[in-house]
């Protein structure tokens, strides 16, 4: 009887475990920076790797903080080499749908202030109905620090990572990405043959 509850309970365990993993974020229609349509997440296209900057202020006042730190986390990166041909950046301000008049005056601002750091067609604001849901749908954490997500080729989560720039954090992040390029003991294991 104990033994069939641990059974249950390290299955249980693990399927939770497994679906946060594999959570997917919430489809967005919107344009980038640079006024083309683009589908969120959809769009996103790993070289093999994306570092996705996404700012999720629950007000205006920690939403411009948040982007401000995600353009210095950029920086940082890129000087780095850590943003390079292999890991494609991404920066996504995400905020709930105001006016449908305002939208593009928010658009026009934002892309001014990731001009000349982010590439603008990888860039654009996530207008949608409800942050927490967002969050939660992507398995993302929603509190005042900027957001990090590491995405394979296909667009799955592989890492979320939280906070201000620090060596540390640049670190981990380094690490992660070279976690996911190198190659799989399986793959090492096999000699490399040249074809006729």
């Amino acid at each position: 009887m104990l033994k069939t509850r641990s059974v249950l309970l390290l299955t249980l365990l693990l399927s939770l475990f497994s679906s946060a993993l594999t959570a997917e974020m919430e489809t967005v229609k919107t344009k980038n920076f640079e006024g083309d349509k683009f589908v969120f997440p959809k769009d996103i296209k790993g070289t093999p790797l994306s570092l996705l900057f996404l700012a999720m202020g629950k007000d205006q006042e920690n939403g411009t903080l948040q982007q401000q730190q995600q353009i210095e986390w950029h920086k940082a990166l890129a000087e780095k080499g850590i943003l390079n041909e292999q890991v494609a950046a991404y920066h996504f301000p995400v905020m709930e749908s105001p006016p449908f008049f305002v939208k593009g005056i928010i658009r026009s601002a934002m892309a001014d202030a990731y001009e000349g750091t982010a590439d603008l067609s990888q860039s654009g604001v996530l207008y949608i109905d409800d942050l927490e849901e967002f969050a939660k749908e992507g398995g993302l954490t929603l509190d005042e620090l900027p957001t990090l997500v590491l995405l394979s080729e296909d667009g799955k989560i592989i890492k979320e990572f939280k906070g201000v720039y620090s060596e540390e954090l640049a670190t981990a992040i380094a690490a992660a990405i070279n976690a996911e390029l190198a190659p799989s003991e399986e793959q090492a294991a096999v000699p490399n043959t040249p074809t006729p």
